[in-house]
């Protein structure tokens, strides 16, 4: 037997077979997938906060779209569900989309919704001085965004943070606004004093603060005051002090005016250089006015303003308010008034008379206070003496007004004599002798009068003013 034949045989035979395990081997190899596409209908994306966007996707082979997954890097910023895109917050993140190893995305920006309109919580408020409050403003739509700031217009009224937190400085009048971009809205606040007393003192920019009365009876009496009595307030500039707040002892037309607070009497005597003393009128023939003698009439006049008005009108008129000194001076010559008031006149006899009741004590109101119901010539009646010196006690209503905002009532060297000081009323007491209507105050121990005199005497000038 051939060995080496056999040999090839074999080797023949395993190659055959090895041919026809590979053949059969190639057969079971498993097919390679297919190449996944995916695109999306958007690449980038502006929302505003709130708003909804559809993105779809275009998966080839479509066979495939099932396994589509959705999501986004920030959630915080937009969410996706299906490819519904819900803008949540300002900012941006992106939309993926995966299939398989397959992916696309979309660059999403969310802005915040402008605003169309601006509103505060109060549009009117009512606050006492020192007393704080917190507005609000929102803007719409809801969800809009923008900066907000706020100012007052007059913070001498009242100040405003930036949050909007209000606090009441002064008095009067202002408009917090709240704005953003060229949006705004306006609260307008009122800041009222407490009601004004008698014994308040009054300021140059129209306000007034405590003087310290805790209560006083209608005729002037039984007046009780906070010890120690309050200073005015620093910084500020006391041009008078409130002498009446009654009403029924208000001139009508005052009020009607807008005056209905009170009277004020200012701190300073009116005068004319080198000379603290005035002339009520250098005419004898005064016709401008209706004489006033009783008591029952110098008590009801309280129509200083008119009167003052009537005399320097028709004098002023014809060129010659010279001829009525004590008049022209306070309309004329003497310091501004505040705006918010009626301006200086002449205090009318009622006037006088309270103010003399309500600030000289005791004794000299409970005197005027029989006084009212005089049918007769008031002149009749000399005063009394009073047991306390009735110009100390007069002074003593401006006691903390620092020097240079007062001049304190005296006894002047022309009547050392008497020893009192007139001041002038705008009321004619005769109208053929041109003479006036006056109060005496006497000093120590000396008497406090209701008096007419003649023109030819020259007496202190205290204007009023109402409020």
């Amino acid at each position: 037997m051939n060995l080496k034949k056999n040999h090839a045989g074999l080797a023949v035979a395993f190659l055959c077979a090895a041919i026809l395990l590979g053949l059969s081997s190639c057969q079971k190899i498993k097919k390679e997938d297919p190449k996944i596409s995916l695109s999306l209908s958007s690449t980038e994306l502006d929302l505003t906060i709130g708003q909804q966007a559809h993105v779809s996707a275009t998966v080839e082979p479509a066979e495939f779209a099932s396994e589509l997954v959705w999501s986004t890097t920030d959630d915080k910023v937009a969410t996706v569900s299906n490819g519904i895109i819900t803008a949540v917050a300002k900012g941006k993140t992106t939309l993926w989309a995966f299939v398989r190893d397959a992916k696309a995305s979309c660059v999403i920006s969310v802005k915040a919704i402008e605003p169309s309109a601006i509103t505060i919580s109060e549009t009117a408020l009512d606050l006492k001085k020192g007393q704080t409050h917190q507005l609000t403003a929102a803007l719409d739509p809801a969800g809009a965004e923008g900066e907000i700031s706020w100012k007052s217009a007059d913070e001498s009224v009242a100040k405003v943070s930036a949050s909007g937190l209000v606090e009441a400085t002064g008095f009067g009048k202002t408009v917090i606004s709240a704005r953003c971009g060229l949006l705004s809205a306006e609260c307008t606040v009122t800041i009222d004093p407490d009601p004004a007393k008698i014994g308040d003192y009054f300021y140059s920019d129209g306000t007034w603060s405590d003087g310290g009365l805790l209560s006083i009876s209608e005729d002037g009496t039984n007046a009780v005051w906070a010890s120690p009595k309050p200073a005015p307030e620093e910084g500020k500039t006391v041009i008078g002090i409130v002498f009446q707040t009654d009403q029924n002892r208000m001139a009508s037309t005052d009020i009607s005016r807008g005056f209905s607070h009170g009277y004020v009497v200012s701190t300073h005597i009116a005068s004319y250089p080198d000379n603290a003393e005035t002339r009520y009128s250098l005419d004898q023939g005064i016709d401008c006015l209706n004489n006033c003698k009783t008591g029952t009439a110098w008590y009801a006049n309280l129509k200083g303003a008119w009167e003052t008005d009537q005399v320097y009108n028709t004098y002023a008129t014809e060129g010659k308010a010279s001829m009525v000194p004590a008049f022209k001076l306070v309309k004329e010559d003497f310091d501004e008034a505040p705006e918010s008031t009626s301006g200086w006149f002449l205090p009318s006899t009622g006037q006088l008379w309270d103010m003399v009741a309500n600030f000289c004590g005791d004794e000299v109101a409970e005197m005027l206070k029989s006084y009212r119901t005089i049918g007769y010539d008031i002149t009749y009646e000399r005063g009394i003496s009073a047991s306390y010196s009735v110009i100390d006690k007069f002074n003593e209503m401006s006691a903390l007004v620092p020097a240079s905002m007062k001049d304190d009532l005296y006894v002047p060297a022309t009547e050392s004599y008497h020893n009192y000081c007139g001041i002038w009323t705008s009321t004619l007491y005769d109208n053929s002798d041109g003479a006036a209507c006056l109060i005496y105050l006497g000093n120590s121990k000396g008497k406090t009068f209701v008096c007419g005199d003649w023109v030819d005497n020259p007496y202190f000038v205290k204007p009023i003013l109402a409020f």
